[in-house]
């Protein structure tokens, strides 16, 4: 990152490289990063609503699942045929994806 405000980049990186006259300085935990990667991050739920700037509430629509290509659906169903002649099972959620 470059900026001109000191302030703002020591708060947001906990190390800084400097580079000057061809010489590379740090300052900072260069060890932050071990540090960061032992939390544990959990996923959150996707939001439903979210609210604006100007504290007006927003619904918000729920993602559409991508459609498949004509390339996937024939290979789903070449697979499906397979199971199909081998005898296994086949349920009808794979008849939906």
């Amino acid at each position: 990152m470059i900026t001109h405000n000191n302030d703002f980049c020591e708060n947001l990186c906990p190390e800084v490289w400097h580079l000057e006259n061809n010489t590379l300085n740090l300052k900072g935990d260069p060890e932050w990063m071990k540090n960061a990667l032992s939390e544990k991050i959990e996923k959150k739920a996707e939001a439903t609503e979210m609210v604006d700037a100007m504290g007006n509430v927003i619904k918000l629509k729920p993602k559409k699942k991508a459609k498949m290509s004509r390339a996937e659906k024939k290979k789903k169903d070449r697979i499906r045929k397979l199971r199909l002649a081998q005898g296994l099972d086949v349920s009808s959620d794979e008849d939906e994806d």
